[in-house]
């Protein structure tokens, strides 16, 4: 007897074993592919976040090359100060934007009051005060995007997923066709305000402002693809109101070397404030619409990081109960082809075993132990 419990121990270490060496493994490798799941959700939260960033930059940088034409625009006696003082409140909102996406974070918003906002609001100053001239503060505005720039590189070092690189491209080139517009103005209604021959330089200039303007317009429609109703009717108005621009730019060049330009300033200018609304519009609606692609891209990443782990642990936990089942099948034929005997299995609790009818409650064991003890008296 002492030798069949003997045999039956290390049947049944074995067969504990055997159960423990393949779910051990199993959990490694379940956690294997959740530390992969996660650190891939960790990553595209990064990534996003550098993205949101890089959003908040552009329109920072926009914001400020929008406020230096319209400080040239001042300085032309285009705007009132009122004009001007809604071009500043538009800069304020995307540097504050870009200060709690890329600066708050981390406890730096007070290098952008700093290095940008305090001299951007002395500069104002100057400007409406006429105490500096315009190739000063075209300088100083072209400093503080700079700024910006560094500002960005040093605290932003995480790399964009390929899709969010290329919206950043096509959202730089979008704000870039609205800041080479603002200079196309500029340039042109400083020529029909002056009203004399242009010199070399001058029409350099105003060549290069078309150039660039152009460039990026043909840009729109060649590398956007959003099917949204919004962005689709900015790009359909952008043939008509370049055409108007176009005239009242080859009014001025067909008329270079004379003066008298013969073109209506507010006609002019009414053309340009359309052409930029316009492209107002689109940036709007393409902001949204890379937003709500990157957020969706992060949202997806997170459910496969849960799904895969309810998966993983439904495959484990169902694993083991089937391992524990099947080894005590196996631990209970192999004990009873070993000793011989038709070899019964009491259990302390549970109820009865679909896969053997020679599992005993211990209950119903004792109860059965007790009747036969007292059968056997009464024959006695």
């Amino acid at each position: 007897m002492e030798f069949t419990f003997r045999k039956w121990r290390n049947l049944k270490q074995k067969t504990t074993l055997s159960i423990i060496f393949p779910l051990v493994c199993f959990f490694a490798l379940s956690v294997i592919v959740l530390g992969s799941r996660y650190k891939d959700m960790l990553s595209m939260t990064k990534s996003h976040k550098s993205f949101l960033m890089q959003v908040a930059k552009n329109d920072a940088l926009t914001a400020i090359a929008a406020e230096k034409a319209a400080m040239r625009q001042y300085y032309l006696g285009l705007i009132t100060v009122s004009k001007f003082e809604e071009v500043k409140i538009e800069t304020q909102k995307a540097l504050e934007g870009f200060s709690s996406s890329a600066l708050r974070v981390i406890g730096e918003e007070n290098i952008l009051d700093k290095r940008v906002s305090v001299p951007l609001s002395n500069l104002r100053s100057d400007v409406l005060s006429g105490q500096k001239r315009w190739p000063e503060v075209k300088d100083r505005m072209e400093k503080l995007s700079v700024t910006i720039e560094e500002l960005s590189n040093k605290y932003n070092s995480q790399n964009l997923l390929p899709a969010q690189y290329n919206w950043i491209q096509n959202f730089e080139a979008l704000l870039r066709s609205y800041t080479s517009s603002e200079t196309l103005r500029n340039d042109m209604s400083y020529i029909v305000l002056r009203d004399m021959p242009l010199n070399s330089e001058q029409f350099s200039n105003l060549v290069r402002s078309l150039e660039r303007a152009d460039f990026f317009r043909e840009k729109l429609s060649s590398k956007f693809n959003v099917n949204t109703n919004s962005f689709n009717f900015f790009l359909g108005q952008q043939v008509g109101l370049w055409k108007k621009l176009l005239g009242h730019h080859n009014v001025i060049r067909n008329s270079v070397e004379q003066g008298r330009y013969g073109v209506d300033i507010n006609k002019m200018t009414a053309s340009f404030d359309k052409y930029q609304l316009s492209i107002k519009g689109g940036i709007q609606a393409y902001r949204r619409f890379i937003k709500k692609q990157s957020r969706a891209m992060l949202e997806k990443s997170r459910r496969m990081l849960l799904w895969n782990g309810a998966i993983l642990a439904i495959f484990f936990l169902l694993s083991a109960r089937l391992s524990v089942t099947f080894s005590r099948r196996a631990l209970y034929y192999l004990a009873t082809e070993m000793t011989g005997h038709d070899i019964k299995i009491i259990s302390k609790s549970g109820g009865r075993r679909a896969w053997s009818k020679k599992v005993i409650l211990l209950s119903d064991y004792q109860n059965n132990s007790q009747k036969e003890s007292s059968d056997q008296k009464n024959i006695a």
